[in-house]
C-alpha cells in the first residue's frame, strides 16, 4: 500500500521513550502537517471532530517517541484517547494528501488511466491486451512509486478460488481494509457471475470525503470497542458510526457493485484499491469463484 508515505516504523511490542527519537519524529510529522494539509483539510476535521485542529496538532506533537511510532506505523487502528480531537481522521487524511503529491511529483498524473483511478479506486482490464508491462504501469499508477515496494514482471500467478459456504464468513461484510490507500490485484476467470460470490466495490468510497471521514472519527473514539475488535472497520460495524454517518452508510449501500469479468474477456484483471469499501459477495452455496491472485508476500487477494 502507500501507507510508507508517513515514513511508517513498525510499533514494538514494547517501548522505551526515546527523547532523540521523539524529538526527529515529532519534527517529521509536524513538517508533513505543514507541507500536505491546506487550510480546508484543517478545517474539514474540525468539522468531522468539533475540535480546534491547533489542539490536536499540539498534542500529537507533544507524544513521546512510542505513541508516535504508533501514529506513523501502518497500524490499521491507534486506540489512543487523542482520537476524540480527530487522531484517526488526520492520519487517513494526510495519507491521502501526501499520496496524492507523490502521484504529481512522478508525472504519475498523466498516466492515461489516472482519472479514473482517482475518481473511482478501482480499475478493470483484459489482462491478455494490457500485458505484464500495462500492470506494471498500473501498480506504479496505484502506489505513487516508480520502484519501492513494486513487483517487477515477469509476474507469476497463483490460484485463488474460494468456495461459497453456507456458513457467512467475515469477507461478506462491507469493509475497509486500512486507514489509508492499499492495493489488492485479482484475475477473474470468465465464469464468474453473482452466483459464485463476486468482489463487490463501492466506486470511491476510497477517497477521504467528509462523510466518509465523520464515519471514521466516529467509529474510532473511546472505548473502542468495535475498532479494537476489528480494525478493518465494517461499514455497520458501529452504531455510533452508523448514527454520526448516516449519508456515507446509506450512500455505499445504494452505490455497491458487483465487479464481474469483462464481457468476452478470458482474464479480467481487477486493481482495487481496498481502503475502499468492499466485501465477498454472497453467492450460490457450493459455487466457487475462480480466480488468481499476484504470487509471493503480497496478500494480494479476498
Amino acid at each position: 500500500g502507500t501507507f510508507h508515505i508517513l515514513q511508517a516504523r513498525a510499533s514494538a511490542p514494547s517501548c522505551a521513550h526515546s527523547e532523540a527519537l521523539a524529538s526527529e519524529l515529532r519534527s517529521g510529522l509536524g513538517s508533513r502537517i505543514r507541507a500536505y494539509l491546506a487550510a480546508e483539510d484543517r478545517a474539514m476535521l474540525e468539522r468531522v471532530s468539533g475540535s480546534d485542529f491547533a489542539d490536536l496538532e499540539q498534542a500529537v506533537l507533544l507524544l513521546g517517541s512510542c505513541e508516535l511510532k504508533q501514529i506513523l506505523s501502518p497500524a490499521r487502528f491507534v486506540p489512543s484517547p487523542l482520537n476524540v480531537l480527530g487522531l484517526h481522521a488526520l492520519r487517513a487524511l494526510l495519507a491521502e494528501r501526501m499520496g496524492d503529491a507523490r502521484v504529481r511529483a512522478r508525472g504519475l498524473d498523466s498516466d492515461p488511466d489516472f482519472e479514473a483511478w482517482r475518481r473511482d479506486g478501482v480499475l478493470i482490464k483484459d489482462y491478455d491486451t494490457l500485458g505484464d508491462e500495462g500492470l506494471l504501469r498500473l501498480l506504479r499508477l496505484a502506489s505513487g512509486e516508480l520502484e519501492e515496494s513494486i513487483p517487477l514482471p515477469p509476474y507469476r500467478w497463483t490460484p485463488r478460488n474460494v468456495t461459497v459456504a453456507a456458513e457467512r464468513d467475515p469477507q461478506n461484510d462491507m469493509h475497509i481494509d486500512t486507514f489509508a490507500a492499499i492495493v489488492k490485484v485479482w484475475i477473474f476467470d470468465a465464469s464468474v457471475t453473482r452466483d459464485e460470490g463476486p468482489l463487490e466495490y463501492v466506486v470511491g468510497s476510497h477517497r477521504e470525503t467528509e462523510a466518509r471521514l465523520r464515519w471514521m472519527h466516529a467509529y474510532s473514539l473511546p472505548p473502542f470497542k468495535e475498532a479494537l475488535v476489528e480494525p478493518s472497520f465494517r461499514l455497520q460495524g458501529s452504531d455510533d458510526a452508523a448514527v454520526a454517518a448516516a449519508d456515507f452508510v446509506q450512500e455505499c449501500l445504494e452505490k455497491r457493485r458487483p465487479v464481474l469479468p469483462l464481457p468476452g474477456v478470458a482474464r479480467t484483471l481487477v486493481i482495487a484499491d481496498t481502503s475502499g469499501l468492499h466485501r465477498r459477495a454472497q453467492g450460490v452455496v457450493g459455487r466457487t469463484r475462480r480466480s488468481w491472485r499476484l504470487a509471493g508476500d503480497n496478500d494480494g487477494g479476498l
